[in-house]
């Protein structure tokens, strides 16, 4: 299978992650942050809805996702590496409305053609073998099905100016870094760095994309957050929605990267198996 190399983060050797905890999520404060999970839940039930049948979605956390297809009135399954996240499921997920499995991305435990979408939200970066979990998803889903990759773009409009930002202070202002890693940076636990050239790579010989849009602008900005805190709501409301709308045509300046994949095998040949 030919692959775009993936960005390494060389302090980083890959690994899979068995281990992921709830203290790892970051509280969000600011309309930008609200913004910006709403518009990718909702986009992603989107997704779904579209396409109908059963859904898996891979790195599930506590199977918030997969509970609101559920609700839906769609087919949900969640697979999640962390033992801890999968115990948490019970407060977030209905008793009998998922079905959650514990297992990772790079050897999906399910048999050929079992789903009709798959997802993974903000997940894939963290992955040993991203290649290995596209490689899984073109086998587990079915002909006509689609595999949906939401992914932080490290290479947004707002880590630019948060990069320039850093930069301008340190060298002209010379401030001293912060100790905190900036949020234009990945984190430790993240093998790759996304953006538009990383996901565009995913696919190899097994996975076409369909289409790749972008969700949000500005999330994160120095700034940002509090100057929306004080515009009037409804203001605050029309300006995110003007900025999506924009995020959406330019998914390299986004702050989420959407990208859609179907089978590279088409009628008449003979399915090819990876």
């Amino acid at each position: 299978m030919s692959l775009a190399p993936s960005k390494r983060r060389p302090s980083a050797k890959p690994a899979v992650d068995l281990g992921h905890s709830f203290d790892g999520f970051a509280a969000v404060h600011h309309p930008d942050g609200h913004f910006l999970f709403r518009r990718i839940e909702e986009s992603l039930l989107h997704e779904t809805s579209t396409t109908g049948g059963v859904t898996l979605d891979v790195a599930c956390g506590a199977g918030k996702l997969a509970a609101r297809i559920a609700a839906n009135g769609g087919q949900a399954w969640g697979l999640e590496p962390s033992a801890e996240m999968l115990e948490l499921s019970g407060f977030v997920v209905p008793p009998g409305s998922v079905t959650l499995v514990r297992g990772i991305a790079e050897t999906l435990p399910f048999r050929d053609d079992s789903f009709d979408s798959i997802l993974c939200q903000g997940a894939l970066d963290h992955f040993a073998e991203p290649d290995a979990f596209m490689r899984e998803a073109a086998r587990i889903v079915k002909p006509g099905g689609r595999v949906v990759v939401a992914l932080a773009n490290y290479e947004s409009l707002s880590c630019r100016i948060g990069r320039l930002g850093d930069y301008f202070g340190r060298a002209v202002l010379r401030r001293s870094p912060s100790p905190q890693r900036p949020y234009w940076q990945p984190p430790s636990d993240h093998h790759h760095t996304g953006n538009l050239s990383f996901v565009r790579g995913l696919g190899g010989d097994a996975l076409a994309l369909e289409r790749c849009y972008g969700i949000s602008l500005l999330w994160l900005a120095p700034g940002w957050g509090p100057l929306l805190q004080r515009l009037p709501p409804r203001l605050a409301d029309i300006t995110l929605a003007t900025l999506d709308r924009i995020g959406h045509k330019t998914p390299a300046l986004a702050d989420i990267i959407v990208s859609v994949w179907v089978s590279a095998w088409r009628p008449g040949t003979e399915r090819r198996r990876v």
